[in-house]
């Protein structure tokens, strides 16, 4: 198989990258010469980069361009890491732009996976994905409006007496 095939799956990594570095996708775009939109999609695996893309991505980095090519992040379960580690510090009750900022992590992280899985890793997350809505995401949902209409209703019963 040739060098430059165009397979590759580097949202996770360059995601990463680019908050290692501080930079902003426009901002890697102007130091790579790569399109911003062919980085975001890369960013959500949506499209794969070739490694001569992947070189020039990396170089502009000042990184290796092995760190976008390996595996051993996914092997290493560092996504679950970093979901613990940095999006679920940020969840606060008291701060809704955080809550927000964790649930868009959450969100493109199930965006790479599913973009990167085959046909039948696509079947399996999208029933696992249909059975957290449909059971787990609805109890929160339900058990929260349940709460609410006994505070109302407490609350009306009080104020009337």
């Amino acid at each position: 198989m040739g060098m430059d095939r165009n397979n590759y799956q580097i949202g996770i990594y360059l995601e990463k990258a680019l908050q290692h570095k501080h930079l902003t996708t426009k901002e890697l775009s102007d130091l790579s010469g790569v399109d911003i939109t062919n980085l975001r999609k890369f960013l959500i695996n949506e499209s794969s980069p070739s490694l001569t893309t992947i070189k020039k991505i990396a170089k502009a980095l000042d990184m290796d361009y092995e760190y976008f090519i390996n595996d051993s992040y996914y092997k290493k379960k560092q996504t679950k890491t970093s979901i613990d580690n940095e999006l679920f510090d940020m969840i606060d009750e008291t701060n809704e732009i955080n809550m927000r900022k964790a649930y868009k992590g959450i969100n493109r992280i199930i965006n790479q996976s599913y973009n990167s899985a085959s046909a039948t890793g696509k079947k399996e997350i999208l029933e696992y994905l249909y059975h957290v809505m449909t059971i787990d995401i609805y109890k929160v949902i339900y058990n929260e409006k349940n709460e609410s209409n006994s505070n109302r209703g407490g609350t009306k019963h009080h104020g009337n007496g």
